[in-house]
């Protein structure tokens, strides 16, 4: 909404700002000595808008820095998440994996006693392998739509400063 006011803070707008205050001190400068009056410089004239304008533009540029600042650690914070994300899932998956090792060499007490190649103990041991593996599969599918959501919407870069 104040950009273009913002806009005149730049160093470019500066620039343009002295260039003009210089040009109005030199046409009236020009014009006195045309009229054969004698100028008295007053250093007033010019330190105050110069003073004005480098207050400002240190101001301006102050909240530029701060903006920028919280638009970086806006993307850092959604980059976070992002490896948030896939931390949890890389956790849930190294877990499933030790449940799994756990229980084939710690079997419960009722299925301990039994004989490797008894047909229970291997039914059993079947049955939690196979619900590791829907459980991990369903965890890759999840990473898979994930990277695909984020390849669909990829986080914007930072652009301040640019």
């Amino acid at each position: 909404m104040l950009d273009w006011f913002l806009n005149l803070f730049t160093l470019e707008g500066l620039w343009h700002f002295l260039i003009g205050v210089g040009a109005a001190s030199a046409w009236h400068l020009l014009k006195a000595r045309m009229q054969g009056k004698i100028v008295v410089f007053k250093w007033k004239y010019i330190a105050l808008p110069l003073a004005i304008s480098v207050v400002m533009y240190t101001a301006v540029q102050n909240q530029q820095n701060a903006d920028c600042v919280r638009e970086f650690n806006q993307v850092l914070r959604e980059r976070s998440s992002v490896t948030s994300e896939n931390d949890q899932i890389s956790m849930y998956q190294r877990r499933l994996i030790y449940d799994w090792m756990h229980s084939l060499v710690f079997p419960p007490p009722g299925i301990a006693q039994l004989d490797g190649t008894d047909p229970a103990r291997e039914k059993w041991a079947m049955d939690i392998t196979l619900e590791t593996d829907k459980q991990f599969r369903a965890s890759l599918e999840q990473q898979r739509e994930n990277d695909a959501h984020r390849a669909a919407n990829p986080l914007p870069p930072p652009t301040c400063g640019l």
